[in-house]
C-alpha cells in the first residue's frame, strides 16, 4: 500500500485551518466599534451606518464560510482588494455610487476619508479569509476612531472605544493561542474550556492595564504635542511674505453640527473675503437650534434648490452688474427668516479671496436675492445658502433685508412669538441632567429678576456672561462628561466664541427667549481706501441670535464685552497646525487611542520579526556551541524555512530524522531536494547533539547543500506540498 500523510499540516499563519469562530466575532465586533463611531459624524443619515453595519455582518459570516471551503486567500484577497479601493473613491466623489456616500458628505473632505476607510474596512469584510487579515481589522478601526476623535468629543465615542480595547487585546491573545497550538500538534493539549477563559482574563487585564497606563501618559503626550507642534510666525511684518511662498489651502465649510469646548483653537490672519457693503453686519453662514448638552444641530433640515429668477433686470443693473451674465436667484421670507416692518435692504458685494475655498454663502440676514454666476445652489429653511461645489476666488453680489434693532424697537416687541418659533427655538436641554437644566434657570431667574421685557432681560445675560467668564482660544478640551454650558459658566469660567454662544442662548431659552446659535464671520476690518471690509480667517466666529415678534432675528455677542486673556506673540504654540496638534487638542481620547496604536505596533514587530528571528539564533548561542556548529544549524533552519513556504513546516513535535522521513514522500519527484535535505540534516544533528566542532569545511559544505536543495526546490510553486506523493513500495 502507498504511505501517505493523513492530513495536510496547517501552515504557521493558518491559511489552510478552518477558522476560529470567537477571532471572528472579536473582529466584527472591533469593526462595529468603528462603524458606531462614524455614526457620530453621520447623525443626519443613520439609515447609512445601518446598511453597512448589516453588509460587514454579512461579510463576516462569508468569509468564516469561504474559509470552511479552503479556498485560496490570494484569489479572494486580490481581486477584492482593487474592488475595495475603487469602490471606496466613487464613493467620495460628487459623481460616485449614490447610496454609497451618505447625506451631509458634500465638501467635507474629514468626513470623506472616514467614509472611505469606512468602505474600505466594509468591502474587506468579504476577504477576512486567515487570522492576519481579521487581525489587520484592529489597525482599519483605530485609524477610522482616531479620525472621529478629532471632529467630535461626543462621550459615546469612549464607549466605543473602550469595546474595541478589549476586543482587540482579545484577538491578539487569542491569535497567539492559535499560532502556538499550531506549533504543538499532536501533543496533549489541556481543555478548551479552561484555556479560553484564561484568553477571556488575559485579554481583559491587557485592556484594564492600557487604559491605566495610558491615563498617567496622556499628560506628557501632549506636552510632547505641543513641542513638536508647528508655531507660525505672527508678526505682521512676515506675514504677506509667507504667505506667498507657502500658500495653504484654508478650507472653510458650515458643517450641520458643531461640537462645543473641544479644545485650543488658532486662525491665521489671512484675508479670506472682501465684501463692499453701505454698513457692517455678522455674516452669517448657517444657524443651529437644537442643543444636546456637547453642542448644536439643526431640526430644519429640508433644503429647497434655488431657482433663477427668469423676471430679468434693468438695463441700469445689468450695465453696472459686476459679475457679467450671472445669474440671480430669489429667496422668499418664510416664518423663519422674515422680518418686521421697520426693516432696510442692504446690497454687498463679497469676493472670496487668498487661499480660502467656500461651500457657502455669506451675508448680512436676511437673504432675500442672489446674484452669482453658478447654475444652482440651495437654501435651508433658516435662510442659509449652500453651493454645490467647493469654489475658490467666487464673487457675488447680494441683497439682504436686515430688521431695525434698535433698543427702542426691541424694547417694545413684546413676547407673542409664533407657535412656530417656540417649538424650534425655545425648548431648553431635554437631554440633560437635571442639575444643569435647574441650574441654568436658576441662573436666568436671578440675573433677569426685575426686568419687565425680552430686550432687557437678554442684555442683562449678556452683561453677566462677559463679567463672569474669559475669552480664551487656548482654552483645553472640556471633558467628555459635562454639559458644555454649565461647564463653561460655572466650572471652566474661559473659553472662545462657540462657548460664549452657547452660554447665552441657553440661559435666553431658559428665561423662556427663543433663542439659536448662528456660525459665520465677524464683520472684519472696514478699510477706508478700498472702502470694503476685509474679513480674515480669525474672524470665523460663533454667535448668539435671539428672535424678537415682528422684528426677526437680532445678533447678541457675548464676546464682546469679556476680557480676552488669550496667548500672543511668537511664544504661542499653535496645537492646531499639525496632526499631533489635533490629536493632543481633543482631550484623553486621542492620546489613549495613539498610545494603544503604539502598543499594538510594537506587539506586531516583536511577534511578526523579533520572535520569529532572534529566539532561534539566541537559544543556540545560550547552549555554549561553538559558532561553527551554529553556522550549520542555520543552514538547516534556513533549509526548513524554504520548505514550510511550499507548504510542509517542520513543527517542534517532531525531530529533524522524523521530518526527514516525512519529506521523502513529499519530495518524491525532487531526488535532488531529498538529497540536500538529507545531507544537512546529518550534519545539523551531528554538529547539536555531539561534542564535535565543526570545521570550516563543514560549514561550507552546509552552505553548498543549503544552495543545492534551493535550486532543487525553485521550480515548485508556493503551497504545493500540501499533498504528498506515495512512495514506491518493493515488488
Amino acid at each position: 500500500m502507498p504511505a501517505t500523510l493523513s492530513n495536510p499540516i496547517p501552515e504557521a499563519d493558518g491559511r489552510t485551518t478552518r477558522g476560529s469562530v470567537p477571532l471572528y466575532v472579536a473582529g466584527f465586533l472591533v469593526t462595529l466599534s468603528a462603524l458606531l463611531s462614524i455614526g457620530l459624524l453621520l447623525d443626519e443619515d443613520p439609515g447609512f451606518v445601518s446598511m453597512i453595519t448589516l453588509i460587514t455582518a454579512v461579510g463576516f459570516v462569508v468569509s468564516f464560510l469561504v474559509r470552511r471551503q479552503s479556498v485560496n486567500a490570494y484569489s479572494v484577497e486580490l481581486p477584492a482588494a482593487a474592488v475595495c479601493v475603487l469602490l471606496a473613491i466613487a464613493a467620495t466623489t460628487d459623481r460616485g455610487i449614490p447610496f454609497l456616500a451618505p447625506a451631509g458628505l458634500e465638501g467635507d473632505r474629514a468626513k470623506g476619508l472616514a467614509v472611505m476607510l469606512i468602505w474600505i474596512t466594509v468591502f474587506r469584510s468579504f476577504t477576512l479569509i486567515t487570522d492576519g487579515s481579521v487581525l489587520f481589522s484592529c489597525v482599519l478601526s483605530i485609524a477610522i476612531m482616531g479620525l472621529v476623535g478629532t471632529m467630535t468629543s461626543d462621550p459615546a465615542l469612549t464607549r466605543y472605544f473602550a469595546l474595541f480595547i478589549v476586543c482587540a487585546a482579545f484577538m491578539m491573545v487569542h491569535e497567539c493561542f492559535l499560532s502556538a497550538r499550531r506549533r504543538q500538534s499532536g501533543t496533549k493539549r489541556p481543555r478548551q474550556s479552561k484555556l479560553f477563559l484564561g484568553q477571556i482574563q488575559a485579554a481583559i487585564l491587557c485592556a484594564a492595564g492600557a487604559c491605566l497606563l495610558a491615563i498617567p501618559a496622556a499628560v506628557p503626550l501632549q506636552a510632547v504635542g505641543s513641542l513638536l507642534a508647528f508655531s507660525p510666525g505672527s508678526s505682521s511684518t512676515s506675514s504677506k511674505s509667507s504667505t506667498t511662498q507657502n500658500p495653504s489651502r484654508i478650507n472653510i465649510v458650515e458643517q450641520p453640527a458643531v461640537s462645543v469646548g473641544t479644545g485650543p483653537v488658532s486662525l491665521s490672519d489671512e484675508p479670506v473675503m472682501r465684501i463692499k457693503a453701505s454698513q457692517g453686519s455678522y455674516w452669517r453662514g448657517a444657524s443651529f437650534n437644537v442643543y444636546n448638552g456637547r453642542g448644536w444641530s439643526s431640526s430644519l433640515e429640508q433644503s429647497s434648490i434655488l431657482t433663477e429668477d427668469m423676471t430679468g433686470r434693468t438695463v441700469d443693473e445689468a450695465f453696472n452688474d459686476p459679475i457679467p451674465g450671472a445669474k440671480t436667484f430669489t429667496i422668499a421670507p418664510n416664518e423663519f427668516t422674515s422680518v418686521g416692518p421697520r426693516s432696510h435692504e442692504v446690497t454687498q458685494h463679497v469676493s472670496f479671496v487668498g487661499n480660502g475655498w467656500f461651500m457657502d454663502i455669506y451675508a448680512a440676514p436676511e437673504i432675500r436675492s442672489l446674484t452669482m454666476s453658478q447654475d444652482r445652489a440651495q437654501t435651508d429653511p433658516s435662510g442659509g445658502v449652500h453651493l454645490y461645489q467647493v469654489v475658490q476666488g467666487f464673487q457675488y453680489t447680494v441683497k439682504s433685508q436686515v430688521a431695525d434693532t434698535s433698543p427702542t424697537v426691541l424694547q417694545a416687541a413684546g413676547d407673542d412669538y409664533p407657535s412656530v418659533i417656540s417649538q424650534n427655538f425655545q425648548g431648553i436641554l431635554d437631554s440633560a441632567n437635571p442639575s444643569a437644566l435647574n441650574r441654568l434657570r436658576e441662573t436666568a431667574e436671578e440675573v433677569t429678576r426685575g426686568k419687565t421685557n425680552a430686550y432687557d432681560k437678554v442684555l442683562a445675560l449678556k452683561e453677566w456672561v462677559e463679567s463672569q467668564c474669559k475669552y480664551n482660544t487656548g482654552t483645553p478640551a472640556y471633558p467628555l462628561d459635562v454639559d458644555v454650558a454649565e461647564h463653561f459658566l460655572f466650572t471652566a469660567k474661559q473659553g472662545y466664541c462657540d462657548s460664549f454662544a452657547t452660554a447665552l442662548a441657553m440661559l435666553c431659552r431658559a428665561a423662556g427667549i427663543p433663542a439659536r446659535v448662528a456660525s459665520g464671520f465677524a464683520p472684519g476690518t472696514f478699510e477706508a481706501e478700498s472702502q470694503e471690509y476685509v474679513v480674515k480667517e480669525r474672524d470665523k466666529h460663533l454667535w448668539t441670535e435671539v428672535y424678537f415678534p415682528n422684528v426677526g432675528w437680532v445678533t447678541f455677542d457675548a464676546t464682546e464685552g469679556a476680557e480676552d486673556v488669550s496667548e500672543r506673540g511668537d511664544t504661542r504654540k499653535d496645537n492646531k497646525g499639525t496632526l499631533l496638534g489635533v490629536l493632543f487638542s481633543r482631550g484623553p481620547l486621542p492620546p489613549i487611542a495613539l498610545l494603544i496604536m503604539i502598543a499594538m505596533i510594537a506587539f506586531v514587530i516583536k511577534v511578526e520579526l523579533w520572535d520569529r528571528f532572534r529566539p532561534r539564533h539566541t537559544a543556540l548561542e545560550q547552549l555554549g556551541l561553538p559558532t561553527t556548529n551554529i553556522a550549520v544549524i542555520q543552514a538547516y533552519d534556513a533549509a526548513c524555512k524554504s520548505l514550510a513556504r511550499l507548504g510542509r513546516p517542520r513543527l517542534p513535535s517532531i525531530t529533524p530524522g522524523e521530518y526527514l522521513d516525512e519529506m521523502r514522500s513529499v519530495l518524491f519527484e525532487h531526488p535532488d531536494a531529498h538529497r540536500a535535505l538529507e545531507s544537512l540534516t546529518v550534519l545539523a544533528v551531528r554538529f547539536r547533539y555531539s561534542a564535535l566542532t565543526a570545521a570550516d569545511p563543514d560549514v561550507a559544505l552546509a552552505t553548498d547543500q543549503l544552495k543545492a536543495l534551493r535550486a532543487a526546490l525553485r521550480p515548485i510553486r508556493r503551497n504545493s506540498l500540501t499533498v504528498p506523493h506515495p512512495i514506491a513500495e518493493p515488488a
